[in-house]
């Protein structure tokens, strides 16, 4: 294995157990915590500015996996590396899609702030908010697993 092939894979190994690890710790640790401690407007408050940074320590995370695929891959193509970097690829258009597309259109909603802005929250932004919010969810559970896919397979790769 070349210098820039190691480089590579490990530029991509760190950069994908950011994105696996993030993922986890938010979805295991950091929001079921959050939520059963403070009051849902606080937890809601809260939560959203640590997701909103490692939404964009994600980006990051995605890019350099990205670039460490195509590093690892100067030398010589292969079906393992070009798997590699579709996995970063789809990982960071998803991070994309989040910041530039779901997110602000949760922002618009205008979650409550407030207990009594919660009280008064029309149901039909409430649900709608909802709908964005099982979307977020569900994109972050398919970035959890394509990061475990590109951390097995880089590590199962043939050198």
């Amino acid at each position: 294995m070349t210098f820039a092939a190691a480089t590579g894979v490990v530029l991509y190994v760190v950069a994908m157990a950011v994105v696996f690890g993030g993922t986890a710790a938010l979805s295991f640790a950091t929001a079921p915590t959050t939520f059963r401690t403070l009051p849902a407007v606080d937890a809601g408050r809260v939560f959203g500015k640590v997701l909103r940074v490692f939404d964009a320590m994600g980006w990051v995370a995605s890019m350099v996996a990205i670039v460490g695929a195509v590093v690892a891959m100067a030398v010589e193509f292969t079906a393992p590396g070009i798997a590699l970097l579709t996995l970063a690829a789809t990982i960071h258009v998803t991070f994309v899609l989040l910041r530039r597309s779901v997110a602000p259109k949760m922002a618009a909603l205008k979650p409550p702030e407030t207990a009594d802005e919660e009280r008064r929250w029309d149901p039909a932004a409430r649900a709608r908010f909802d709908a964005l919010h099982r979307l977020y969810v569900r994109l972050y559970t398919s970035n959890l697993f394509l990061s475990l896919a590109g951390l097995v397979l880089s590590v199962l790769q043939p050198r």
